[in-house]
């Protein structure tokens, strides 16, 4: 299972900067977690308006796809430490959404874990 992200964004919401210190391949891809064939990719999105979060799950490419919407106007407002926090809170509290997707297979609770203990050693967060 590869674990992947994509992020759109302008510049002033500085997640730029916040992305490009997410090295998941470097940390990730020797765990396991239930499944092991299915790719889940995050895409990371900045938008002043409120959106339905979608989620895709595709049998032909065996990917799970889903958008992690963070608020425009109150994360340009935050201080850098403040923006890192909420992304790491946000990319862990996203993957409930393998939740409704319970013939995958995957193991919500050690990933989820493993995301904390990730960004804990980044200093995103403190535990």
């Amino acid at each position: 299972m590869n674990i992947r992200y994509s992020a759109d964004y302008s510049y002033e919401t500085g997640l730029s900067k916040l992305t490009s210190e997410l090295y998941l391949s470097d940390f990730f891809s020797k765990r396991y977690y239930g499944n092991i064939s299915t790719n889940i990719v995050f895409t990371i999105v900045c938008l002043d308006q409120s959106v339905k979060q979608i989620c895709q799950y595709s049998r032909l490419q065996n990917r799970l796809n889903w958008n992690i919407i963070l608020n425009y106007l109150d994360f340009v407002s935050y201080s850098e430490q403040e923006k890192k926090q909420n992304l790491a809170y946000e990319i862990i509290r996203s993957f409930d959404v393998l939740i409704k997707y319970p013939k995958l297979n995957f193991e919500v609770d050690s990933i989820k874990r493993d995301f904390v203990l990730y960004f804990t050693k980044l200093k995103w967060i403190t535990t």
